[in-house]
Formats: C-alpha cells, structure tokens, sequence
C-alpha cells in the first residue's frame, strides 16, 4: 500500500521489499512537528502507536512515509475496517486511521518499520512542497543515480548522462 503523492529514492521501496518482516512501514526520525505528519512511536523497539496524534509513552517517534508492506491477513482487516467506517457512513476517514485501529487491536500492533532516515524523500501536499521536491529533493536523487532528469516541455522526462543536454 503506497501513498500517491509521495517523491522518494528507489532505496526507500527497496528498503521495504526487502524487509524481511509480513507486516512493515517506513519511519523517518527526520521531520518538521506538526499536523500533518503521520507520526509513528516506537518503544522497546516496537511500534507502539501510529497517527497524527500520539497519545502513549514512547522511547521516539518518526514520520511514516506512506508505505507499508501487509500479509493478506493484515490486509483484509484494514479493509474491514474501512468497511465498517462506511458502513457507519463516515466517507471521508483516511485510510490511516484504519491502520491506527487495527495496530491498535492489541497490545502488539502486527507491525515492525524500516528506518529510511537519510534517504530523499518528500509528502507533496502543498504548493511549498513542491518546490522543495524540485529544490532539494529531486537533487539529492539525481546525484545518487549519477544522471541529470530534467523535465521538458509537457512534462516530458529526458534523461541524460550530462547536464543540459
């Protein structure tokens, strides 16, 4: 399950795929407080809550990518849970908190993370973001691939080995 709006280095999805674990996120320590992060808490190393809000004692916290790898099991639950939100005809629930509440169905969520600290990657919600994706982040990928991508009229991707050609 991936977020749609999210830029990130291809080291990030692999950090996911292979971690080894049925049930995964990707936590970044490195983030600005606020609302709008998704926040996840880990005690003892285990991920103890998970949202906007974190309401329990915790050893740290980081930001979630948007990113998770889920066993089917873990899968169908989070789509009962969606279900039982409409059902009860709230339309408009995230699928975060359906996340939230099944980890929060026991006192061991079902989760382990990843941690991608240091690696690009950037939320693009705000007008600011994107400019900070075309500043900062896109950037950083560049100089890890060794290749210069520009974007060209009509938002064409052109790829070369130099910088502008």
């Amino acid at each position: 399950l991936m977020d749609g709006d999210v830029l990130y280095d291809d080291r990030i999805l692999g950090r996911l795929l292979n971690s080894g674990h049925q049930n995964s996120l990707l936590l970044d320590h490195h983030f600005s407080l606020g609302e709008e992060p998704v926040k996840v808490a880990v005690q003892d190393g285990a991920i103890v809550d998970f949202g906007k809000i974190i309401g329990i004692e915790y050893d740290f916290f980081g930001e979630s990518v948007g990113f998770f790898c889920l066993s089917a099991h873990m899968a169908e639950a989070i789509i009962a849970c969606i279900q039982s939100y409409l059902d009860q005809g709230h339309h408009d629930r995230p699928y975060k908190d359906a996340i939230h509440d099944v980890m929060g169905g026991s006192s061991a969520t079902g989760f382990d993370f990843e941690d991608i600290t240091g690696l690009p990657w950037i939320e693009i919600d705000f007008t600011r973001d994107i400019e900070h994706a075309r500043n900062v982040i896109l950037p950083r990928i560049r100089k890890k691939l060794g290749q210069v991508l520009r974007v060209g009229a009509g938002g064409q991707s052109i790829i070369s080995s130099q910088p502008n050609q």
